[in-house]
């Protein structure tokens, strides 16, 4: 199969599984809407056209200064002035995973088996009401099986303490076909970490999103990085994950969580 690897953080402090790589360098909006009964590059552009809803986006392209492979990331919202915050107060950087970098391969864990718990009700964030990303394009070389985005906390002191609404809410769509999805969530200065995640798919490109897993709660160890790796959602088109975090933390507060969906 084609090995292609992508692993996403949401906006919080991040870790990368490389090293780090320079930072993305914002490019003009590039035409993706497909054409009638053609299969869509841009899920974000899909939704606007049936879904009827207009979207603020940005096209940023993000260069691995070791490798020089690159990827073309869309970043989406619904209000530019949350869209801006975002891209203000958090950078994007990408690093190239090369074969021998992959994880070795594992017997799958049902999703059903580690979507169940702690699943949350009154917080649930409405769909697209956050921030959104997926992957439009890519250049990476041959010896290259993915790929590995970044988002950290800009060193920014606030002028205001304003929080927008979407704010703590933020979902990324894989790449087509995805078959494995890998959550880990660090500790913070304070001790145990949690996340909230549901997943959402798209079992062909012309249906619509339907709920995948209910939302489930994600916690840290107390002293280290907790993982939940090699969860099988083999099946659908694309994958979305919906991610719930609390943004406000200080600075040694942030660290977060990966979202890893690769396929093997």
């Amino acid at each position: 199969m084609k090995k292609i690897v992508l692993s996403t953080m949401g906006a919080l402090f991040m870790t990368a599984l490389m090293l780090s790589c320079d930072q993305s360098k914002e490019t003009g909006i590039t035409p993706t809407n497909a054409k009638a009964q053609e299969e869509p590059l841009s899920v974000i552009d899909q939704m606007e056209k049936e879904e009827g809803i207009k979207f603020f986006k940005r096209d940023v392209t993000l260069t691995d200064k070791t490798t020089g492979n690159k990827i073309l990331m869309r970043v989406a919202a619904k209000n530019n002035d949350l869209l801006e915050q975002h891209l203000t107060t958090f950078e994007y950087s990408v690093t190239t995973l090369l074969r021998n970098d992959m994880r070795p391969a594992k017997e799958a864990i049902s999703l059903s088996s580690v979507f169940k718990g702690n699943r949350i009700s009154s917080t649930t964030p409405e769909l697209h009401s956050g921030i959104m990303t997926e992957i439009l394009n890519t250049q990476i070389s041959g010896e290259a099986v993915g790929y590995s985005i970044k988002v950290s906390p800009k060193e920014i002191k606030a002028t205001n303490g304003k929080v927008l609404a979407g704010s703590t809410y933020w979902e990324h769509t894989s790449m087509n076909w995805p078959e494995r999805i890998d959550i880990s969530v660090e500790n913070g200065a304070l001790g145990v970490r949690s996340i909230d995640v549901g997943l959402e798919k798209k079992d062909r490109w012309y249906d619509s999103w339907h709920p995948y897993a209910a939302w489930t709660q994600f916690s840290s160890n107390p002293t280290s990085t907790k993982y939940y790796n090699d969860i099988d959602i083999d099946g659908p088109w694309r994958v979305m994950a919906r991610v719930y975090y609390d943004p406000i933390a200080g600075p040694g507060l942030r660290k977060g969580f990966t979202i890893d969906f690769r396929n093997l």
